[in-house]
């Protein structure tokens, strides 16, 4: 039987192996390679012993290994290489493809054992050798990255083209090697192989270079021996594909079977030690994709794993419960609440104008925590007294302070993280000696100085906190676009703390819904020039300022007139802003500015 080898493949120009990495890359991959050079050295001297074990010893150790295995043990040593790679060796490659479940189809003749594991258990590309490629012809056999394919495995048109091919002679060819690309779902009775079917270039060049040959020698019996059996070995080949498919098919349905048995195991046994912990299925959340990831994994529990998933999955469920009982609460007094949540509405638009506290004050779902005790008092059906909403204001009012330090502290957090800023240390207190005896009059005047020192502490640190967050810099827009128009920045963070309240009084205060724009220095600056105000004006003049005033532009493209009754508050600054970044305005990029101000309504 006359057959070919596969020429050498092309590599292809456009290669992920060809390009240059970064020099962070690069650095990382020299030290990681750096790093497990002394690790790998160890370990190949261990393998290397191998070698003096007896024949028989070494191959009974061998046979039990996968034939991935034993190709990468052909790759330690020159030694390994030259015994497990030739003929010789053939009847172990034969065991160790056996010890594959389920069971491999034969090894054909028209390749070796070794290039056979190769192309299937490996995904290197067989041009350039880059990982993670998965372009596979069982058939000639071959393996490529997708530039590769695309370089070695064209369309027959082009390639009898290229070799000068009459289109007579052509359907002949194109049957007397197997196509590229087959799906192989169904086995070939009948080659039928066109010229718009793809085809592995060496072994094309190398048939149609031995057809020419045999032509020119007018030998009639041995081209058309040559024909017959070319014909007969690509039959076999796309057979072979066919069942290397079918093989993959079964192994990757037997793989998934396992992993649902193993997912299934788990969560069993995860139910299990959650019961022991007082947790029933009815308590895990419906739609949780964190804990249902950590329920359904193909792997089976191990007491390292449910050490490290427990307090996670303990967290959420507690958290669920919690979530229930607040829905349940709800329920139960939701006429009640309703009533509180519409005289705080009311409450909150009353002189407003004139008690500016309460453009920070917290919206609705932040002060429900103030009415807990409150909504309970009376009956479910009960309308609320104006003694329960007089005392719900007073709590409200009580912890606002607390609410705007919350909302402060978030704020500079997420400025620092915009600006790759590490968190501010707390000042530490002044180490202090006392003289004498230790008697009680002295140990009550170290704890009034130390209230003292406490109280100086937190007024240092709010006037730290409403610097940074008066800086040019200290901008913020709302991610959230259910109110379209009202929810765009750039807004001071007293601006976003009136939109919160305006608009999003339905949900509690959380950064995970505000973004910090990072404002431009070059725009504020402009908007402070076009104001007239010193350079060094904060954000917090630049608002009141705002606020104080109908801003008119000399370009006559803005008047802060029109906004009243139509924008809110919280939105002029950022509307004053854009037109001075010429956003809203029609004229050239270049154009200046001058702003000033009329008397407020």
């Amino acid at each position: 039987m006359t057959s070919f080898g596969n020429l050498k493949p092309v590599a292809s120009s456009n290669l992920r192996a060809l390009r240059q990495p970064s020099e962070s890359r690069h650095a990382q991959q020299q030290q990681n390679y750096n790093a497990s050079r002394k690790a790998r050295t160890r370990g190949v001297r261990k393998v290397l012993e191998v070698l003096n074990l007896p024949f028989d010893v070494f191959y009974e150790v061998a046979s039990h290994l996968n034939p991935i295995d034993l190709l990468q043990l052909s790759r330690a040593s020159k030694d390994l290489r030259s015994f497990l790679l030739s003929r010789k060796s053939r009847p172990l490659w034969s065991t160790v493809f056996k010890n594959i479940v389920p069971q491999m189809p034969a090894c054909p003749e028209h390749i070796s054992e070794p290039r056979y594991a190769h192309v299937v258990f490996e995904r290197t590309c067989d041009a350039c050798g880059v990982d993670r490629s998965v372009k596979v012809d069982y058939a000639t056999p071959v393996r490529f990255c997708g530039a590769c394919w695309k370089t070695n495995v064209k369309k027959g048109r082009v390639l009898a083209q290229e070799a000068g091919i009459k289109k007579t002679e052509r359907d002949e060819i194109f049957c007397l090697l197997p196509k590229a690309g087959s799906s192989g779902y169904k086995p070939v009775a009948t080659l039928d192989q066109r010229a718009t079917d793809v085809f592995y270039e060496p072994d094309f060049k190398a048939v149609v270079q031995r057809h020419r040959q045999l032509l020119r020698s007018k030998e009639q019996d041995t081209l058309q021996g040559f024909l017959d059996e070319r014909r007969e070995l690509s039959m076999r080949r796309l057979n072979f594909q066919h069942a290397v498919i079918e093989w993959e098919w079964e192994t990757r349905k037997q793989r998934e079977q396992e992993d649902r048995d193993h997912m299934n195991e788990r969560r069993s046994a995860i139910e299990e030690k959650l019961r022991e912990l007082g947790y029933e299925p009815s308590d895990y959340p419906s739609y949780g994709r964190d804990f249902n990831s950590m329920l359904h994994q193909p792997r089976k529990l191990t007491p390292r794993i449910w050490n490290t998933i427990r307090p996670k999955l303990i967290k959420i469920l507690d958290d669920e419960r919690q979530k229930r009982a607040d829905t349940a609460f709800r329920n139960k007094w939701w006429k009640r609440i309703k009533q509180f949540k519409n005289h705080y509405t009311a409450f909150l638009q009353q002189d407003r104008d004139k008690e500016l506290e309460k453009r920070t004050l917290p919206g609705f779902e932040d002060a429900f925590a103030q009415a807990l005790d409150l909504i309970p008092a009376a009956e479910p059906d009960a309308d609320v007294t104006q003694e329960e909403l007089t005392a719900f204001e007073t709590a409200v009012l009580k912890h606002a302070d607390e609410y705007r330090a919350r909302v402060r502290g978030s704020l500079v957090e997420l400025v620092q993280q915009a600006s790759s800023l590490s968190p501010a240390q707390p000042p530490q207190k002044a180490q202090r000696t006392t003289r004498g005896k230790k008697g009680k009059g002295k140990r009550k005047a170290s704890r009034s100085d130390d209230s003292e020192d406490s109280a100086g502490e937190e007024t240092s640190s709010l006037e730290a906190e409403c610097a940074l967050l008066d800086a040019h810099t200290s901008l913020f827009a709302c991610r959230i676009i259910s109110y379209g128009p009202a929810c765009r920045g750039p807004m001071s963070y007293l601006d976003l703390m009136e939109h919160w309240q305006h608009c999003h009084g339905s949900m509690r205060w959380s950064t995970d819904r505000v973004q910090c724009v990072n404002g431009d220095l070059t725009h504020v600056a402009a908007l402070v020039t076009a104001m007239e105000l010193p350079a060094d004006s904060t954000l917090m003049k630049i608002r009141e300022v705002i606020h104080n005033g109908r801003p008119e532009c000399a370009c006559g493209r803005y008047r802060g007139d029109l906004d009243l009754g139509t924008v809110p508050p919280y939105q002029h600054f950022a509307r004053v802003l854009a037109h001075v970044e010429n956003r809203s305005c029609g004229y050239a990029p270049a154009t200046p500015h001058h702003i000033t101000f009329k008397p407020g309504p």
